[in-house]
């Protein structure tokens, strides 16, 4: 960004010109929104028009399919802002339907945080470079046109290829008698948004191509692929896929047919995707971005309770309460880490597995029982009489007591395991109707009654300290089995439901937003772009059926491509791969581990010096008070991010030494 001073002077207002370049549809416009009310305060319907100022036609680059023409253009306006003040902002393209006026669509430029500005004198021109640049970087790779408002988005996963010349994976041509040179299109039925996208090549891994349907409403999402002969450019093969067959996610299955016979001449295997917009009242342009990084996150508040390829770790506070992370804060913790799910009732409670253990009442006749209850299938009114029962092992009847029971012949045999019908029913109506209902949770009195049950988001959100940084970790089930034996709701209300309570109560927290799972990613990056957005990865220690959970390059990949902020990987494979930090580095990102391995401070010491930018931890306040040597770290920390993850790390210290 070029900022020339037309003048300085000690006034009141300055009028800031805003120069944009920016390829456009004829019937796209430009429009700047920011962080004031003269630049409408981030509401994308009270952003500033810019002006078309000249323009040149050219092809768009980035759709391979394309045969429009659109124009290169250089857009601009005047806004007269507060003198002496900084002030951040976005470009948007808002553009329309020919065919259909009532087909809106917005497109945010996809950069890390937002552009900014700082006004003197009493006129300033600033010039952009370019719509969607970033000021320190020279790529441009990303999967798709930014922030999705009023809109649904189709993704269609057609998969890399194993040659140059080849097909996608997900698509085969058996059919066809003779070998040709093909290439694949895929054509909306209406006259809706099309952009081809690739991935981030940078980490080595073979190209893979998205194709993303931008439309009003599900309703109008049917398209056609079409396989076409390169020599000719003849269609050789059609797919037709109908808006109605779509769910939220899936595989699409379907024959290839050849349009001149109509017989079989392959076949298509893809994933889709269907992204809703998430509205809220707070869900605006704003990007609040990773200002100061932490040096360490409390792993579940004060760590992990119960034994994990180790000791136990945290014998007195149980993980993922407000007791562990109220305890965090008052030991210094400058972030926690915790596990979101939703109950039955699609409130977001914090727990991190998706089956939680209870215990039965023991009687006379009958020996207390241990069983697993799915978090979705229960009530919040039911959880929250709960206190999290943390097991080393599967629970076993202990022999002894058996025996003795025998003996007394006061049972037969053990009892058996009660069904979760059962349990659901263990509550009389009358006890359950003097259950306080959720608005009661304002009154302080039920919170510290409830600071070692399981907590839901809006309590940790309202009551933990706001210094205290939250990295919020959406759960969803890792595999289809998975998701198909808990029945889980889908991912989009789903994720909806958690970002409501976020955007209601996180008040100027800083917050960022986690996942195993990349499409939650996805959906998290799409809905929002004020909270940033990590994928969370093995980093290959298990191997899936999903590529961009199998190596650290993978996760690097699509982390780049999606517009997130970053990784988080378990520490073993940067251990014993410290390059794979500079690779995430070189494409932008941020890099944070996980991992038993972070419980020893030799292995955090470690990934300091190779430049790791966070490191969760389970003994963080033991991590923090060991002190680091700030010789070493300044001469091995070479990520974009040294000057302010050293500064952090310093005033850390000052603070410990008072």
């Amino acid at each position: 960004m070029a900022t020339t001073l037309l003048e300085k002077e000690k006034i009141d207002f300055t009028t800031v010109k805003f120069v944009i370049r920016v390829s456009t549809q004829p019937n796209e416009e430009v429009f700047v929104c920011g962080s004031s009310e003269e630049l409408g305060n981030w509401d994308p319907n009270r952003s500033i028009p810019l002006k078309l100022l000249n323009s040149r036609r050219i092809k768009d680059s980035n759709d391979r399919n394309s045969s429009e023409i659109s124009q290169k253009r250089t857009w601009t306006a005047s806004v007269s802002l507060p003198t002496g003040k900084e002030f951040e902002y976005k470009y948007l393209l808002k553009g329309k339907s020919s065919d259909n006026p009532q087909e809106k669509w917005v497109k945010i430029e996809d950069i890390k945080g937002n552009r900014t500005l700082k006004t003197e004198g009493y006129g300033m021109a600033v010039r952009d470079s370019k719509f969607g640049k970033d000021s320190d970087s020279n790529q441009e790779v990303m999967i798709d046109s930014g922030w999705l408002v009023d809109q649904v988005q189709l993704r269609v996963f057609v998969g890399k290829k194993s040659g140059e010349d080849s097909l996608p994976q997900g698509i085969s041509m058996d059919g066809l008698k003779e070998e040709k040179k093909l290439k694949v299109k895929l054509v909306p039925e209406g006259k809706l948004q099309l952009s081809e996208s690739h991935y981030f090549k940078s980490v080595g891994l073979a190209d893979d191509t998205t194709f993303v349907i931008t439309a009003p409403s599900k309703d109008v999402l049917s398209f056609h692929l079409d396989v076409i002969d390169c020599e000719s450019n003849q269609v050789i093969g059609r797919s037709v896929v109908q808006h109605y067959e779509l769910e939220g996610r899936g595989l699409l299955k379907r024959p290839i047919l050849c349009p001149a016979t109509m017989k079989v001449a392959g076949q298509i295997n893809l994933y889709y995707l269907i992204i809703d917009s998430f509205s809220h009242p707070n869900n605006t342009l704003f990007a609040s971005g990773m200002k100061q990084l932490p040096a360490y996150i409390g792993h579940r508040g004060m760590g992990m309770s119960g034994k994990k390829n180790g000791p136990i770790v945290n014998q007195t506070l149980v993980e993922n309460t407000l007791l562990s992370f109220m305890a965090a804060a008052k030991m210094g913790a400058e972030y926690v880490e915790f596990d979101v799910q939703l109950t039955r009732d699609l409130i977001p409670v914090i727990t991190h597995d998706e089956e939680i253990w209870v215990k039965t009442e023991s009687s006379p006749h009958s020996l207390s029982e241990t069983l697993k209850i799915p978090v979705n299938k229960v009530k919040y009114s039911k959880i929250r009489r709960l206190k999290p029962l943390i097991l080393d092992d599967e629970p076993e009847q202990k022999s002894e007591q058996l025996a003795a029971l025998k003996a007394k012949k006061r049972i037969p045999k053990l009892a058996r395991s009660k069904s979760f019908a059962e349990f659901s029913k263990g509550i009389p109506k009358e006890e359950e109707e003097m259950i306080p209902p959720s608005e009661s949770l304002q009154k302080a009195a039920s919170i510290w009654e409830s600071l070692d049950t399981f907590p839901t988001l809006e309590q940790v959100l309202r009551f933990v300290p706001k210094e205290v940084g939250f990295n919020i970790e959406i759960k969803y089930p890792e595999d289809e089995a998975r998701e198909k034996y808990l029945d889980v709701t889908e991912r989009n209300e789903y994720i909806n439901a958690i970002l409501s309570v976020i955007f209601e109560w996180a008040d100027g927290r800083k917050i960022l937003i986690s996942s195993f799972d990349p499409d939650v990613c996805l959906l998290c990056a799409v809905k929002q772009t004020r909270f940033p957005v990590f994928f969370l990865t093995e980093g290959g220690t298990a191997i899936t059926k999903d590529s961009r959970k199998n190596s650290v390059e993978a996760a690097i990949q699509f982390a780049r491509s999606s517009r997130l902020f970053g990784i988080v990987s378990d520490s073993t494979p940067i251990l014993e791969n410290p390059s794979l930090v500079k690779l995430a580095h070189e494409a932008g990102l941020l890099i944070f581990t996980y991992g038993h391995l972070n419980t020893d401070i030799a292995n955090v010491r470690k990934q300091e010096k190779e430049g790791v930018d966070s490191v969760i931890c389970d003994n963080v306040t033991k991590v923090k008070k060991e002190g680091i040597s700030m010789k070493n770290l300044e001469g091995a920390l070479t990520n974009p991010f040294v000057g302010k993850f050293i500064s952090h790390i310093r005033s850390s210290k000052s603070e410990d030494s008072k």
